[in-house]
């Protein structure tokens, strides 16, 4: 099965991410920290009158995490997160299998590098906008990501890249900082690029 699920986050009020079950393609609402709030500041650019989840707790180890309707095994996810500081070791992403194991995981690490499962991708600056394309080969183990900057393009698909053991299919996505948060934040789940333009409707043709 492909990946599925669409969240933007705008139907919600701007309060608490907790019990929050908007979008499509998922299996019940967002299990999340109360300090996970959504905001409506400093939006994506492919989004910007949008909503967006926020966390600035200055906890490590909070997490938000939505269960899928359909388990994938391969496919393309897109999720869009900036990091206020490299010392939150932000997590973009990881996806896990129904074990809880984590399958693969996209990160902010540090050292100023945005990391693949454990893998350098390239630098990033704080403050700043990233969308994330991960592509998942779950019955090989391995996934790769492609990263585009906001007011930028596409960079190319990284090597692909193992991580760790279990099933062979993802049921959850969960957000996280493995340190002390510091004005994270985390937008636009989708199958498909978030970054397009939207498709004009066709107009019909008459015959005189």
């Amino acid at each position: 099965m492909a990946w599925e699920a669409e969240e933007n986050f705008n139907s919600y009020s701007v309060n608490g991410l907790n019990g929050g079950n908007g979008g499509s393609g998922w299996s019940g609402a967002w299990s999340a920290h109360a300090n996970y709030k959504i905001v409506s500041a400093n939006q994506p650019p492919w989004d910007s009158s949008g909503k967006s989840v926020f966390l600035n707790s200055g906890n490590s180890d909070e997490h938000a995490t939505r269960a899928l309707a359909n388990p994938v095994s391969t496919g393309i996810c897109y999720v869009a997160a900036r990091t206020g500081a490299t010392s939150c070791n932000q997590y973009v992403a990881m996806w896990r299998d129904s074990g809880g194991n984590t399958r693969a995981y996209v990160r902010f690490d540090s050292s100023g590098n945005i990391v693949l499962n454990g893998t350098n991708i390239q630098s990033y600056s704080i403050n700043t906008w990233y969308l994330f394309a991960v592509e998942f080969d779950m019955p090989n183990n391995r996934s790769r990501v492609k990263i585009k900057e906001a007011g930028g393009n596409w960079g190319s698909w990284s090597n692909w890249v193992s991580y760790g053991s279990g099933e062979s299919s993802i049921a959850d996505i969960r957000f996280t900082t493995a340190y002390p948060s510091n004005n994270n934040y985390w937008d636009l789940i989708s199958a498909t690029d978030p970054s397009l333009p939207p498709a004009v409707p066709k107009s019909k043709g008459y015959i005189f």
